[in-house]
């Protein structure tokens, strides 16, 4: 599943990081902790963590990167809802994140294997069990816009 406006990916400096990401995932690394240079103004974040309720996750969003979270093992429920709908929280700019509080307006399900493109600003609840607890290993690249 790909969500979003087309104009989005339209853009050919986008276009070329995703093919970079592309070709990263083809030679892909073993799966360690941590994080790595892609490309220029692209970086992999390797992450393990166990899933949790809805309630024990935080809501985010970024103003500085796109976000591309491709899941490597397990099952997770990602929740989304514009940021213009929530409640901000101060945001980091060393870490370009900032918090934020409120209601969901749709979930996506993902599965090893698939991915999620997020823009900035889009705010997302991660690492949400579907049923019980699991544990998940993926990827969020950070794209620099």
């Amino acid at each position: 599943m790909l969500y979003g406006a087309w104009n989005e990916l339209t853009e050919p400096e986008l276009q070329t990081k995703l093919i970079e990401i592309i070709k990263f995932i083809q030679k892909l690394p073993d799966f360690e902790i941590g994080s790595q240079v892609v490309a220029e103004g692209i970086r992999a974040n390797f992450l393990s963590y166990d899933t949790a309720a809805d309630t024990e996750r935080e809501w985010e969003a970024h103003r500085k990167h796109i976000d591309l979270h491709y899941v490597l093992k397990g099952n997770e429920q990602i929740d989304l809802a514009k940021s213009t709908q929530l409640s901000p929280q101060p945001y980091h700019e060393e870490d370009d994140f900032y918090l934020l509080h409120g209601k969901k307006e749709m979930s996506v399900l993902l599965s090893a294997g698939q991915f999620l493109l997020l823009e900035p600003d889009e705010a997302h609840k991660t690492g949400i069990s579907i049923g019980q607890s699991e544990s998940i290993q993926k990827i969020v690249f950070k794209i620099k816009v």
